[in-house]
């Protein structure tokens, strides 16, 4: 294929030669190619039929004038005012109007009257009585009315004129109505002022061709054009006039037919060759498209006559267009310049979709391909960023144009110079857009709004997503985080120094509050605003973060080494605060913390935690001694009666532990330092409020206390009653509890609830973990090293010397080594007692010796027995403390306590000290009240009194009113069961009789429990008696556990039924019908083991022995399937409360069936003990259970202890 033409210029040519152009030559040809589409729209509407005026297009020709009557409003005429207007329109259609004479006037008002007239037109204004409505409705009947008269009125009569003398006869009827108010007259009148400047307009702006006649002025281009090329609209329409008369349907065709001469004959003068695209294909495809294009604008000019629809085919000798200019590109690219630059500057008053359809007509015109028209607006874009003027809808706008166009004509049939515009255009932007983004980041970095999320949009979705520019997005990101960085550090740098003239502290915490005010500004800008995949927000605060961190070290460090110890006391306070800012600062993002600076800053703060607590440990006594100072009488509080130092020390704990809370360190070891510490101080402040609260009790239960008359008269009551029962020695002893005991009961009993709140507010868990102590969550093993705690308790049955003197002795701990591990004081006696404790520690077992030596005169010291013991992880890894009786190899023996605990300053350490303080206390309370019941208890429960009560008639008559007294539990009496045929004489009255007075002590007691004790107190009182009573039953009836026989008898059958007479009355006192203790409670093993030994008393030693064989038999297999043993003389308590990562817990007491038979084989063992003839089958048989407990233990992994028979 041949082509006469070079290619189309570089692009960079054909942007100086749409520069070249002169503004008036655009102009001309611009208004040229909006007459022509102008002429060409209007031939359409002469050649439609009455019906197709009054659709769309037809209306588009008045669309100047209706444009008026747009207004949305609410203003509704009355329906008098219809009524009226109808009245004038028939007598202005039938002639009697003399205001309304002309023929055509008088027409067009019949026709609209024939309209309105018609029912579902009727109904529909009587509906909406709106004007807008009723010039609708008229418009369409003129316009319909002067079609038919066309050839009569066309230039004597307009459209607009009636539509205006309409306005003038609503005008008149809203004034003669009397119902239409002063806004419906107001609102007539003023679509009538702007309805005869319209026309005052239009009358001098018509052009006329041949029979067609074009009201300039409604045109909207014109009015684009004049605001676009910024003249007068009254020029454009003088301009516009003197084209339009050389506008030439003709001529156009004419031109028409050389482009398309030359696109078939391909010489390329006006349209493209073959070189101005990639492939033929590519050329082939667009030849394509321009022939379409053709074919309809010839379509649209052969539209203007129906001579030229049947004219031959146009021939033309012209070698020149008329109406396309040379250089169509270039005046395309040149107007789509001024009409981005009108509405970018407000200088239009047109949306821009109205300009973006008129220069694509243009463009359509001039056959400026819609790949050509992305290319050049894109270009145009670039050309106004660069000139500062910016819009991003505009962007997003002709870029997502670019796609649809890429969809439906793709780029590689796109022309070269096309590609070459798009692609520098594309990149161009770019680099712009991130110019901008660091313009919009110097307005957010100011704490103002910007655009940056919208470009960052931009460039993610239209330009980093094209395959050229997909690895430039990395760098790009990469300049703005430098950008930031600098940016940020200089902000930074403002800050600090504002307001800080010197290294104070004051100064520092200026500087904290400037960065924080501006932190707090800064994210509620930047809230969803993000560098890639990073944050704004994170970048800047992490720079502020590290420059403070570098600030307050340098600025701090320095006033540290030049201030005095007393400014540093009394700046101690200021530094806390402003730590505590330094916080607060980055309690939003957390993950900040975790960086270099971050550690620097805590890490200058740390001195001043440390020092903080150390002052709290210091004010641990200041915490006791104020919370006793103001101690007052009891509170309720709930159902707990206490005072109020408890709550006041625990309040102090709180605030000081929410203080550490607050500092939210992120160094795990330092900070489980840190509540390692403070526990300490709380442990201090505890143990010693424990002691206070013992010391109390301990002074309340040997005074005496005045109590209420009734009480006192019925406490002598009883002691007159049990002095003639018992010896006078034996009353005196009676014990009677006060609510001053009650007290301090509470006390503790709300220390330990209270300081479990404040372990449930720390992360235990996590503070060990961090400390490295996993003791608590695994067994310890070989190569780890354990810490134990020796107490040399006491010695019993030491040797005398020689002549039967006592020895002045003391104990030496050593280990298998012979290194010493501690030595006790001396003390004069046979049974000493040391109590003295000492620490060690070791990777695996070790063996201590402890050696008893006399100190004798002139340091001649004497050996006086030896004893060994080894302390093995395996043993003590239960974490249980354990106290033996160890012999000598001499005479006598030690009691020795060993335990095994995790190592000192350690946060479950001082929890678990802290529980067992309490618990201790508490226990020792109960243990009080209880010990000094026993006396009383065992009074009554007692052999002589069993004695008494069979032997003496007297009790027949004894008087069996003595449980009057008022029993706040109202004990009940249920029948036992009788039988035992040799004491049927026995009454229940009678055997209860025995007990009154034990009930009625009782009676004087439990109601102080009752009404001072909180509900689980009580409970635990409660259980501690009724267990101890079980105890004393159990001893009336067997010997304890030994290997050697008793002399103790069996009780007969008589004073069998008496002991369970008696145990079956208490159950019921105690339980006092279900308002007492629980049953599932009184109900407990030790009850279940009294029902056993009363089922296994009487029956022969054979069976007896018989059933310790099964039993064995049973062990055996038990051992065997891995089950454990419990042995035989109490070795290892697993019943003991014991601290486990930081709480308290209670080992399982659930028996397996193995603990039932062991149960059960102790029972008998303790019942044979009465029976003389089985003293060989005791010894062997417990000698035979503690083989047993041997297997059982090194099947666990744990080496007991096992005693010396």
């Amino acid at each position: 294929m041949a082509c006469k033409r070079k290619p189309l210029p570089l692009h960079a040519t054909e942007v100086v030669a749409s520069e070249s152009i002169s503004k008036n030559d655009l102009l001309h040809w611009t208004l040229k190619n909006v007459l022509v589409l102008a002429l060409i729209e209007r031939c359409k509407l002469n050649t439609c039929t009455t019906a197709h005026l009054n659709d769309a297009s037809s209306e588009s020709t008045l669309a100047s004038s209706l444009d008026i009557f747009k207004t949305d409003t609410s203003i509704r005429f009355p329906k008098e005012f219809l009524k009226v207007l109808f009245q004038n329109l028939e007598r202005i259609s039938m002639g009697r109007d003399e205001k309304y004479t002309d023929q055509t006037v008088r027409g067009v008002v019949a026709v609209f009257y024939n309209n309105v007239s018609k029912r579902h037109i009727m109904k529909q204004i009587k509906s909406s009585r709106k004007v807008e409505d009723l010039v609708l409705l008229f418009t369409s009947s003129c316009s319909s009315e002067l079609q038919k008269r066309r050839s009569e009125t066309a230039d004597k009569h307009l459209m607009e004129d009636y539509l205006y003398q309409f306005m003038c006869l609503c005008e008149d009827t809203a004034v003669s109505c009397q119902a239409c108010s002063a806004a419906c007259v107001s609102h007539i009148r003023m679509y009538k002022t702007k309805l005869l400047k319209h026309n005052e307009i239009l009358s001098s702006k018509r052009a006329t061709k041949g029979n067609i006649s074009i009201d300039l002025s409604s045109l909207s281009s014109l009015q684009i054009i004049a605001q676009v090329f910024e003249i007068p609209f009254a020029k454009v329409l003088v301009d516009a006039e003197n084209i339009f008369a050389t506008v030439d349907a003709a001529s156009m065709l004419e031109d028409l037919a050389l482009l398309r001469a030359d696109l078939e004959n391909d010489v390329c003068k006006f349209t493209y060759s073959v070189m101005d695209f990639a492939s033929y294909s590519a050329y082939a495809f667009w030849k394509a498209k321009e022939t379409q294009t053709l074919d309809q604008l010839t379509k649209m000019v052969t539209s203007c006559s129906p001579s030229l629809q049947t004219a031959t085919p146009v021939k033309t000798s012209r070698t020149t267009l008329q109406y396309l200019p040379k250089f169509s590109r270039s005046y395309y690219r040149q107007l789509l310049f001024l009409c981005i630059r009108a509405y970018l500057n407000g200088s239009t008053t047109y949306a821009e979709s109205e300009l973006r359809s008129f220069v694509r007509e243009c463009g359509i015109f001039w056959r400026i391909q819609h790949p050509s028209r992305v290319a050049v607006a894109l270009d145009v874009i670039r050309e106004l960023l660069q000139a500062g003027l910016f819009s991003a809808d505009l962007v997003e706008l002709f870029f997502r144009e670019k796609q649809a166009v890429q969809k439906s004509w793709p780029i590689t049939n796109w022309l070269l110079v096309d590609k070459s515009i798009l692609e520098q255009a594309i990149s161009l932007i770019k680099d712009l857009l991130v110019q901008r983004l660091k313009t919009d980041l110097n307005a957010l970095l100011d704490c103002r709004p910007s655009l940056f999320n919208r470009m960052m949009s931009i460039l993610n979705q239209y330009i980093y997503s094209l395959p050229q520019f997909e690895n430039m997005s990395d760098q790009d990101l990469e300049e703005l985080r430098a950008y930031v960085n600098k940016k940020a550090k200089f902000l930074f740098e403002e800050l600090i120094k504002q307001d800080q003239d010197e290294h104070t502290i004051d100064g520092l915490m200026l500087a904290v509050d400037n960065v924080r005010n501006y932190l707090v500004s800064f994210r509620k800008v930047v809230a969803d605003i993000r560098l890639g995949a990073t944050a704004l927000a994170y970048i800047v605060q992490t720079l502020f973060l590290s420059g403070l961190g570098e600030t307050l070290s340098s600025q701090a460090q320095l006033y540290v080494a030049s201030a005095t110890a007393d400014e540093m006391q009394s700046t101690f306070n200021d530094m806390i605060a402003l730590y505590l800012e330094v916080n607060n600062l980055f309690t939003d993002s957390p993950e900040l913390k975790e960086t270099v600076s971050y550690k620097k800053i805590e890490g200058f703060f740390q001195p001043f935690i440390d020092a903080w607590l150390t002052e709290m440990e210091q004010h641990a006594d200041s915490w006791l001694g104020r919370a006793l100072e103001k101690d007052s009488m009891p509170t309720q509080t709930g159902e707990l009666m206490h005072s109020s130092s408890v709550e006041d020390l625990f309040q102090a704990f709180h605030q000081a532990l929410s203080m550490l809370l607050r500092f939210n360190w992120t160094d795990e070891l330092v900070n489980a330092r840190f509540f390692s510490k403070l526990f300490r101080s709380f442990f201090l402040s505890t143990s010693k409020y424990a002691e206070v609260c013992l010391s109390k009790f301990n002074q309340s239960l040997t005074s005496n206390h005045e109590a209420d008359e009734d009480v006192e008269h019925a406490k002598a009551t009883w002691l007159s009653r049990a002095k003639d029962m018992f010896s006078s020695s034996a009353a005196h002893e009676a014990f009677f509890l006060s609510p001053e005991m009650c007290i301090q009961l509470n006390n503790v009993n709300y220390a330990l609830s209270a300081f479990e709140s404040l372990e449930n507010k720390t992360e235990v868990r996590q503070h060990i973990r961090a400390l490295g102590d996993l003791q608590g969550l695994k067994k310890l093993h070989l190569n780890e090293k354990a810490y134990y705690t020796i107490t040399v308790l006491r010695g019993e049955g030491l040797p005398t010397d020689s002549s039967g003197r006592v020895r002045n002795v003391y104990v030496v701990l050593t280990d298998s080594g012979g290194h010493r591990v501690g030595k006790t004081k001396s003390l004069c006696t046979l049974n000493p007692r040391w109590n003295k404790s000492f620490e060690m520690k070791s990777k695996g077992p070790v063996w201590i010796n402890a050696t008893v030596w006399e100190r004798g005169r002139l340091r001649n010291h004497e050996v006086i027995g030896r004893a060994s013991f080894c302390l093995d992880p395996k043993v003590y890894g239960d974490y249980v403390p354990r106290e033996m009786w160890y012999n000598l190899n001499t005479k006598g023996e030690l009691l020795i306590r060993t335990e095994m605990e995790g190592e000192k300053e350690h946060i479950g350490f001082y929890i678990g000290r802290t529980y067992h303080v309490l618990q201790h206390t508490k226990n020792e309370m109960i243990k009080s009240i209880v010990d000094n019941m026993v006396p009383v208890m065992e009074q009554y429960l007692s052999p002589s009194n069993m004695k008494q009560f069979v032997n003496k008639s007297s009790w027949s008559n004894f008087d069996k009113t003595l449980s009057s007294v008022t029993n706040l539990l109202s004990r009940s009496k249920v029948t036992p069961s009788d039988d035992d045929a040799n004491a049927a004489s026995l009454s229940e009255s009678e055997v209860e009789a025995a007990i009154n007075s034990l009930f009625d002590y009782f009676d004087l007691n439990f109601p102080v429990f009752a009404q001072n004790l909180s509900k689980s107190l009580f409970d635990d009182v409660m259980s501690s008696v009724w267990d101890e009573a079980l105890s004393i039953l159990e001893d009336l009836l067997i010997p304890p556990l030994s290997d050697k026989p008793s002399s103790r008898k069996p009780l007969n059958g008589t004073q069998t039924r008496i002991v369970y007479m008696w145990l079956q009355f208490l159950l019921n006192y105690f339980n006092a019908n279900g308002e007492g203790v629980d049953m599932k409670t009184l109900q407990s093993d030790h009850y279940k083991e009294l029902l056993v030994i009363q089922e296994y008393y009487s029956r022969p030693e054979e069976e007896l022995i018989r059933q310790c064989e099964t039993n064995a038999v049973r062990l055996i297999q038990g051992v065997k399937s891995g089950e454990s043993v419990k042995s035989s003389h109490g070795l290892a308590d697993s019943k003991k409360l014991i601290y486990r990562m930081g709480t308290i817990r209670n080992t399982s007491t659930s028996l397996s069936t193995v603990n039932e038979v062991e149960r059960l084989d102790t029972i008998i063992l303790r019942i044979l003990r009465m029976r003389s003839s089985a003293s060989d089958f005791l010894r062997k048989h417990m000698k035979r259970k503690d083989r047993l407990l041997l297997q059982s233990a090194l099947k666990k992994g744990v080496i007991p202890t096992l005693p010396n028979h």
